[in-house]
């Protein structure tokens, strides 16, 4: 699998050896956890090469924050600059991922920008997220964020901040305009110019401050102001990789909001609704909505120790085996057996840009096994992967949420219970660590969970259990004592 996209890969640029260029998260997220179970650093360097060189790139609003649907060219730099909720959900989660591993600033500073974006021109007041904003505006597009050397002069005199961000008197793209790109070390760039990097920062902060405001009064991209269910639990899910890897509590509160407007909005008995504007519309939600729903509730379970959560994740599943479900194949229709009746239900199994409905449940079924020992749900799973080995081997690129559930299926997870009145800190100092394989479980009470059963906290020490296939160590007390362990 891994050589499948290594054959694929643009070492120059990063990304897949194409134009145009889509992000295709699940691939990256695929090499993370390939380079964790085999330390092939040849998978980490490509995966950190090309977010760097994303993060740098126009693809990504330098000024504004959020990724681009795609690059039209091999080099990220000229995007076609309509911003999906989508992908920002799942690059939300991918360098958050990437940064625990590497601790690297720039990653940081792009997934608080995204977090800023989506806060301030994405979030509907009473919660909830828009779908997306247009590549255009007065007609022309890319014009909200393009800017000709005269129109950025006069904001901005500062050569080195002309340098820094790429400003060309005669534009670096067309029509004389130019597209923001940094380069991927300010330590770097401060040094080649002889300045000292905190200096240079309160330069560049005053520069951006000054751009942003101008571009306010711009007429902007139009916005299509649906919330539509899947590609919000989506964000749910980036948002609490946000908030775990960089231990700021904002996101997740961001994500509980969000979840409290959906169970309110959005979801009626045992079924819920595609999407909303004013009201919820009558389309019931297909299999990606309840498949991305569960995966939200395990996050947000994983993130909280709340365990209402893990108990709806259960529910959910139940839900769309029952409704879903097709024991013919051993696969998940696209829509319910209670929905409108289409001609013919189809399924979808191929993974884009955003992964299939069924990959996402293989692994949800996985995942919800170990909490809930459902050896039923581990074999449907397995079944599923195992039927596609071939093309999942054969191409990577476009099965690669495939490519996770096959790896989580032949590693399995390891179980880490955290019993005690500090069980929310310890989780919080797993954060700072890549451990994708491992499902955390947590309680300051006697609780109901079997992976917390005869577990509960004595005295007032709080106590980690690493386990596989629910046999334990001895616990321990301390957070890096469990690591070794795992």
């Amino acid at each position: 699998m891994f050589e499948s996209i290594q054959a694929k890969y643009d070492s120059v640029y990063g990304g897949l050896d194409k134009a145009p260029k889509f992000v295709m998260p699940s691939i990256w997220h695929f090499l993370l956890r390939y380079h964790y179970v085999t330390k092939n650093e040849n998978a980490l360097e490509m995966v950190v090469h090309t977010l760097k060189m994303i993060a740098c790139g126009g693809i990504f609003d330098q000024l504004g924050g959020g990724f681009a649907r795609y690059s039209v060219d091999g080099r990220w730099f000229a995007p076609h600059f309509e911003k999906m909720l989508y992908d920002n959900a799942q690059m939300l989660s991918l360098y958050s991922e990437v940064y625990t591993i590497t601790k690297n600033k720039l990653f940081k500073e792009t997934i608080e920008k995204t977090i800023q974006w989506l806060q301030r021109e994405m979030t509907h007041p009473e919660g909830g997220f828009y779908s997306a904003l247009d590549a255009d505006s007065e007609g022309i597009e890319g014009k909200f964020y393009a800017w000709t050397h005269d129109e950025f002069k006069e904001i901005v005199e500062d050569e080195l901040i002309q340098a820094w961000y790429n400003i060309t008197p005669a534009g670096n793209w067309e029509h004389g305009l130019n597209i923001l790109t940094i380069p991927d070390s300010m330590l770097e760039f401060a040094q080649a110019h002889k300045i000292e990097e905190p200096d240079f920062l309160k330069r560049l902060n005053q520069a951006d401050a000054n751009l942003f405001e101008k571009r306010t009064h711009r007429v902007r991209p139009g916005l299509d102001d649906k919330i539509l269910l899947g590609w919000n639990v989506m964000m749910i899910s980036g948002l609490i990789d946000a908030s775990i890897a960089l231990d700021d509590a904002k996101p997740l509160r961001l994500a509980e909001t969000t979840i409290a407007f959906i169970e309110k909005e959005m979801i009626s008995g045992d079924i819920i609704y595609r999407s909303f504007k004013s009201r919820h519309s009558t389309t019931e939600g297909f299999l990606e909505d309840y498949a991305y729903l569960i995966q939200a509730y395990t996050k947000l379970y994983q993130a909280t120790f709340k365990e209402t959560y893990l108990h709806q994740a259960k529910h959910w599943c139940e839900v769309v085996m029952k409704d879903f479900f097709d024991e013919s194949d051993g696969y998940f229709h696209f829509s319910s057996s209670s929905a409108e009746r289409l001609i013919s239900r189809k399924k979808e199994i191929f993974d884009n840009v955003i992964p299939s409905g069924n990959s996402v449940m293989a692994r949800n079924l996985l995942l919800l096994s170990s909490y809930f020992e459902k050896n039923g749900w581990q074999e449907i799973a397995v079944n599923m992967i195992t039927k596609l080995s071939a093309v999942i081997s054969s191409d990577t690129s476009y099965m690669s949420n495939w490519a996770m559930a096959y790896l989580e299926a032949a590693n399995g997870f390891t179980e880490v219970a955290i019993s005690g009145k500090d069980c929310i800190v310890f989780r919080k100092e797993f954060g700072n660590k890549f451990l994708p394989l491992t499902a955390f479980a947590g309680s300051d009470k006697k609780s109901s969970m079997p992976l917390l059963q005869d577990r509960e906290p004595k005295n007032i020490e709080t106590l980690i259990y690493v386990c596989r296939n629910k046999t334990c160590g001895l616990p321990v007390s301390e957070v890096e004592a469990a690591l070794k362990e795992i």
